[in-house]
């Protein structure tokens, strides 16, 4: 029954393992993705979908981010879709890309719900998008898959913030290919470990 954030949902890849691992036994997923081309492909994705199962799944075009507004985007039609500046100048979040796209905070995008479960892979925009979801992780405290790989100081940075957050969370890296890319950062609630890691 997990309620899961799915943000950086590019082509629906993360949707559609869900489904072929557990069917319908979840409980809603948010997919955000701000790429056109990627955004199409995740919807006729989810479309591809049995009804009970697509009813689950709310797909929107656009960003996560630290406060409302909008993105300048490279969008690439790929899993590298990403803004063009990794770094939010302080009196503007717009960005140097091709494309505008509309940019929220996770804890405004939740409108209520308790997700989970986080998972963020958009492409170094992760310590921001995160900012976001700072009350909604202080306050539910979900598991959070978040990828650590885009920028070398994300694989210290990132825990650190998390850890300021919530002093309940334990920290594993997991690499998802042989050369040691898509290295994923995941942080779990003590108390949703099984077996009891201290």
């Amino acid at each position: 029954n997990e309620w899961i954030a799915d943000i950086g949902a590019y082509d629906g890849d993360s949707v559609r393992d869900l489904v072929r691992l557990h069917n319908d036994a979840f409980a809603h997923v948010l997919a955000l993705e701000p790429d056109a081309k990627n955004f199409a492909k995740l919807q006729s994705s989810v479309a591809a979908l049995p009804e009970n199962i697509r009813t689950k799944v709310d797909c929107r075009r656009m960003a996560a981010a630290s406060h409302p507004g909008t993105l300048r985007f490279d969008a690439v039609g790929t899993a590298a879709s990403a803004v063009t500046t990794l770094e939010e100048p302080a009196d503007s979040m717009a960005f140097g890309g091709s494309v505008e796209v509309p940019a929220d905070t996770i804890d405004r995008l939740l409108d209520g719900a308790r997700p989970t479960f986080i998972k963020l892979d958009i492409e170094g925009s992760e310590p921001d998008a995160l900012e976001g979801a700072r009350q909604t992780i202080e306050r539910d405290a979900p598991v959070i898959a978040v990828c650590v790989y885009h920028r070398q100081d994300h694989l210290w940075r990132i825990p650190l913030m998390l850890k300021r957050w919530r002093n309940d969370y334990v920290f594993f890296l997991r690499p998802h290919n042989e050369e040691g890319w898509d290295l994923v950062c995941y942080a779990v609630p003590r108390a949703r470990l099984i077996g009891g890691v201290r």
